[in-house]
């Protein structure tokens, strides 16, 4: 195992790491005790964010970044699942390598777009001069219907805005009526973060327009991963501002992953029409660059990865680290966002367990009513003195997730208490999805969601609770 990461070996070729040290590596994946079982991850490596997700020749695509070589950040490739189902995905493996000039340090995050009967792919290329120097370029490769990819020979996008530094990545391209138009996460020259627009008739005419105007707030230093889509009729921007003031928005992740509403966008002025305050996309510790797709049946879909930038994970030891959430339907309701998963996720349950027995193993979803003006506590992964505290109080409408009672310690750095805020003197909902060291919350139908790992000891299975409830169902899950 590589423990001193120098910069010359996260950029080393992938042809130039040898058999042995790659069987060594999928040896320690396939033997970690931290895997789980339905959600998607590497067998080695290191998973970040989604990408490229998107429906098309009759399947779903998803990819996501990705190092084979360790559980680091080093010369990025995209790796490719297809899906009918949104559920059991295909591992079709490595799409696009860090091969060009254009690339050459790493194939960065970006999106799709099918024209034409072949997928477009739009994406980041990192590249890097002897002095270390950061250069960014938008680049693009076409897939065909057999998965076959060929990359553009030149950037869509060539350079930065002149008024922006080199942080300037993570594109998401969409055809509005008979325009193209590009979202970039950017980052000003007096270090204030972005959303840059471009628009174009043809893909190498795109050019930039200006700043997204979504909101009167601050951003940061740089905004990452912009995402729009049409939720219910309405815009909506997701997005992970890195420097975000506090007071602006409650939030203790080292970087939050956020959204905001609005009623319309006008793209001839780049304008977000009556948005909301800037709002957690998710209330736990552990879910960033979140990305969407619009579905062929109308459904607003997104997807996120599991795990913070520059933060060490216990499965890090392993050399493998990262997920992805479950998919995860969105809708607005009362001017709120909803994120719940989609209804395919009930493909994944099996035998309904006993709730009695309490021994409920490590892949299960629970659901919990707890009626208005109580108050239950909620212990996973119980054992002696370890558990994941979920205390869900009707009386004041707080869910309160406590995960310092552990091991296996987790960035205490940043907290080891979240809480969620809904209606009080009203019942409260839980749905959890538990899959090993991811535990995904979902509160009311979805309008607080927290995600987040904790990592137990390999017999901790059992669930104390405590306090009132209306009802309560355990399914096991599997895939």
């Amino acid at each position: 195992m590589i423990t001193n990461w120098t910069r010359e070996l996260r950029y080393k070729k992938y042809s130039d790491w040898s058999n042995e040290y790659i069987s060594e590596l999928k040896e320690r994946g396939s033997n970690s005790i931290w895997h789980s079982k339905y959600h998607i991850e590497p067998d080695f490596g290191l998973l970040n964010d989604p990408n490229g997700f998107s429906f098309f020749n009759y399947e779903y695509h998803l990819f996501y970044q990705y190092y084979p070589f360790g559980a680091v950040h080093g010369l990025k490739s995209w790796y490719h699942l297809t899906s009918k189902d949104l559920i059991h995905w295909e591992n079709k493996g490595i799409a696009l390598k860090a091969d060009t000039k254009y690339d050459s340090h790493g194939v960065y995050s970006g999106s799709a777009l099918s024209i034409d009967e072949q997928l477009l792919l739009m994406y980041t290329g990192n590249v890097r001069n002897e002095q270390g120097e950061r250069f960014a370029y938008q680049d693009a490769a076409w897939m065909d219907k057999n998965d076959k990819i060929k990359k553009e020979e030149v950037p869509l996008i060539k350079e930065p805005p002149t008024n922006c530094t080199s942080e300037f990545r993570d594109p998401q391209i969409m055809k509005i009526k008979d325009n193209y138009q590009v979202i970039i996460g950017s980052q000003t020259s007096d270090e204030h973060g972005k959303i840059a627009v471009y628009q174009g008739k043809e893909l190498h005419s795109l050019h930039f327009t200006g700043f997204l105007n979504f909101t009167d707030n601050p951003t940061g230093f740089m905004i990452e991963c912009p995402n729009l889509i049409e939720v219910n009729g309405q815009p909506v921007i997701i997005f992970c501002p890195q420097g975000l003031d506090h007071q602006i928005l409650d939030y203790q992740n080292i970087y939050p992953n956020c959204y905001v509403i609005g009623q319309d966008l006008d793209w001839n002025n780049n304008t977000v029409k009556e948005p909301s305050s800037i709002n957690n996309l998710d209330e736990g510790f552990d879910l960033y660059a979140s990305q969407v797709l619009k579905a062929p049946d109308g459904r607003s879909l997104s997807v996120g990865w599991i795990n913070l930038p520059d933060l060490i994970y216990p499965n890090d030891q392993d050399d493998w680290t990262g997920s992805l959430s479950l998919i995860k339907e969105l809708t607005i309701k009362n001017k709120q966002l909803y994120q719940y998963p989609i209804a395919e996720t009930k493909m994944l349950r099996q035998k309904k367990i006993d709730f009695q027995n309490e021994q409920v193993g490590k892949n299960f979803e629970l659901e919990l009513t707890v009626p208005a003006n109580q108050r239950t506590s909620l212990k996973l992964f119980k054992t002696d003195h370890n558990y994941l505290e979920i205390t869900i109080n009707a009386l004041n409408g707080i869910v309160t997730v406590d995960r310092s009672r552990t091991k296996f310690p987790l960035n205490k750095e940043f907290g080891e208490i979240r809480r969620s805020t809904v209606t009080a003197h009203q019942e409260i909902q839980l749905n959890i999805f538990v899959d090993n060291t991811i535990c995904e919350i979902f509160i009311n139908n979805g309008l607080k969601v927290q995600t987040l790992r904790y990592f137990s000891e390999p017999d901790a299975n059992t669930i104390d609770l405590t306090g009132s409830y209306d009802q309560i169902n355990v399914w096991e899950l599997k895939k």
